[in-house]
């Protein structure tokens, strides 16, 4: 079958058709309306042919779009919301302290190595069976259980892992500092303990002071 297209102006570019029986019979049966062809014109190329239709309907202001001929973004201008950043980052991000940002960032790695250095010689916890001298706590009065308790004659005991309390090695020489503060030197029997101890202060008209210290090797 051949279709002159010349033949009447109806046919366009970039439009499908059908062939269609109008008119006839095939061994006495009516065939009208049978499709028997179909074909388009210029409606079936691929992407990137040269269809007209296509090419109308692409964009050719690559450059002015900021695209590269390989396709690469070079820019990107009057986005909502968007503020064009100009300049360096020294602009941006203020002038640095000393020489450059690469200065400061290692003045202040050496800080920072300073300040871990004596971070990490911090004690976990008192040593165990090891004297601890000038030991401090607070006393307040019972009154009112803030205002600090003075002149008073305090009593100290120790429980070890959880073990009844008795007396503290050096009870008798606790001492007053003043303000409600006292002290006192903890003898090694006072802190052998596995894990911890929990240290008791007693006066009259005073709130008991209890104290767990965490035992360390």
């Amino acid at each position: 079958m051949k279709i002159d297209l010349s033949a009447d102006a109806f046919y366009a570019v970039g439009e499908d058709y059908q062939v269609v029986i109008t008119t006839g019979t095939v061994d006495g049966t009516s065939v009208v309306g049978y499709v028997v062809a179909e074909f388009s014109i210029e409606n079936r190329f691929e992407r990137g042919t040269d269809s007209a239709l296509l090419a109308a309907n692409v964009p050719t202001n690559f450059s002015a779009l900021g695209i590269e001929s390989d396709g690469d973004i070079t820019k990107v201008n009057a986005l909502d919301g968007h503020t064009a950043q100009t300049g360096d980052s020294y602009a941006r991000l203020g002038a640095p302290a000393g020489a450059s940002v690469s200065a400061d960032v290692a003045a202040v790695k050496v800080d920072t190595a300073a300040v871990k250095l004596k971070t990490d010689n911090l004690p976990e916890g008192i040593k165990k069976n090891t004297a601890y001298t000038s030991f401090m706590f607070m006393l307040v009065l019972s009154s009112d259980h803030v205002s600090p308790s003075t002149s008073a004659s305090v009593t100290g005991s120790v429980s070890i892992d959880g073990a009844a309390f008795t007396g503290l090695t050096n009870s008798a020489s606790i001492a007053e500092v003043g303000s409600g503060l006292y002290q006192i030197d903890l003898a090694a029997a006072d802190l052998n303990g596995v894990n911890f101890v929990t240290l008791r202060f007693i006066a009259a008209s005073t709130d008991d002071r209890l104290i767990t210290l965490k035992l360390v090797n």
